[in-house]
């Protein structure tokens, strides 16, 4: 469904807008406090790129709603029991920086993961959810730690290129990815009912 709506966000069936409390008077531009993105088709075509700036506030927005949702949790928090609706948040959290580094860094001129051995942990395509609460993960720091380098990384480039169509496609799909996740963080927040 993600990669469906970016495909269709750049072959002009949509603009990205964030919504502001049901407001999507803001299309195409970041707004603090914002929610996720959302894609509204709209007779109006968007182009194939996204000015790098814009896309520097969409990614940089993502990341700190992700922080904003764990930061308040405790140590004895992070880790819950299994279940089919749940992840552990430390998995959850480097998964979300590993989507970055797997699919959109490497296109960017990576050729090395910026955590040693995250295949291993965050690969969600290979590592079965029930086996996620076994692995060996990172501490809270190191994992924030590897979200932050992740989140340089991709700024650094914004900073310095403007992203041609596949490279816009690849970050929108790792922000659109993030806010998914930040709808898991909600909702195994509200399972686990923590505040």
């Amino acid at each position: 469904l993600i990669i469906r709506g970016v495909r269709s966000l750049l072959q002009g069936g949509g603009r990205a807008c964030r919504r502001i409390h049901g407001d999507s008077r803001h299309c195409g531009q970041a707004v603090e406090g914002s929610g996720a993105v959302v894609l509204l088709n709209r007779e109006d075509q968007m182009p194939t790129t996204i000015p790098a700036s814009q896309l520097a506030c969409m990614v940089t927005d993502a990341h700190e709603r992700t922080i904003g949702l764990v930061q308040d949790l405790a140590e004895t928090q992070l880790v819950v029991p299994q279940t089919e609706t749940v992840n552990p948040f430390l998995w959850e959290l480097g998964h979300t920086a590993f989507f970055y580094d797997v699919f959109l860094l490497p296109v960017l001129g990576s050729t090395k993961f910026l955590l040693e051995g995250a295949e291993s942990f965050y690969d969600s395509f290979k590592i079965d959810h029930c086996d996620r609460w076994g692995l060996p993960l990172p501490s809270r720091e190191a994992t924030l730690d590897y979200k932050n380098r992740v989140l340089d990384s991709v700024l650094k480039r914004l900073a310095s290129d403007q992203p041609g169509a596949e490279e816009t496609y690849l970050y929108l799909l790792s922000v659109l990815h993030e806010d998914m996740h930040e709808e898991a963080f909600t909702y195994m927040r509200q399972t686990l009912e923590y505040p």
